[in-house]
């Protein structure tokens, strides 16, 4: 998709592009700053660039992307970025009609959970799927029990059994009256 070593994206040849995947690929924060700064990335409705070397200046990008009105569906495991990458994709605009977000990596702290659970622009996300997340309890119950995340109807995760604190934090929210979303929902009644 690029010119050559320069890593800009051409200026024309690329219309309505709906998905694309980069995975495991060497792209960088550069090359993922320029395709979300072009309105080619306008139609995009599926981003996927797991296992790439965005890091959290790339996230960064795609969450502030006026452009990715479209976007619905984003997976960016694995892609060398911290909590701090993955608050600035979470607190964006590009978040606004996401409907499915896949993270992966050291990126899943409680602190990313927390800007998750916090984000109005999380307010269309139907499902979750995480790697291995090191969530505590106050995490868990925030992204359980969020006013912005009542659309969530899924969350997954690639560990067996239930991650550390979830059965916690589900309990001490229903026995303060919390009101739980629908995938928390599932999993006390489960």
């Amino acid at each position: 998709l690029t010119d050559g070593s320069s890593g800009t994206l051409p200026r024309s040849g690329i219309v309505g592009l709906k998905s694309l995947v980069v995975e495991l690929n060497p792209v960088g924060a550069a090359w993922v700053g320029a395709l979300v700064a072009s309105p080619v990335s306008a139609s995009l409705e599926v981003l996927n660039v797991n296992s790439t070397e965005i890091g959290d200046e790339g996230l960064g990008h795609i969450g502030a992307s006026p452009h990715l009105g479209a976007l619905r569906e984003l997976s960016c495991g694995s892609v060398g970025a911290s909590c701090e990458g993955a608050r600035a994709l979470v607190g964006g605009d590009a978040m606004r009609g996401l409907t499915t977000l896949g993270v992966r990596g050291a990126a899943l702290t409680s602190a990313f959970a927390l800007a998750l659970a916090s984000s109005p622009s999380a307010e269309a996300l139907e499902k979750l799927s995480l790697d291995l997340p090191s969530w505590d309890v106050e995490a868990w119950r925030a992204v359980a029990t969020s006013p912005h995340l009542r659309a969530l109807r899924r969350v997954d995760w690639l560990q067996a059994g239930r991650p550390p604190f979830m059965d916690e934090a589900l309990e001490l929210a229903r026995r303060e009256g919390d009101t739980l979303n629908p995938w928390a929902k599932a999993y006390v009644h489960a």
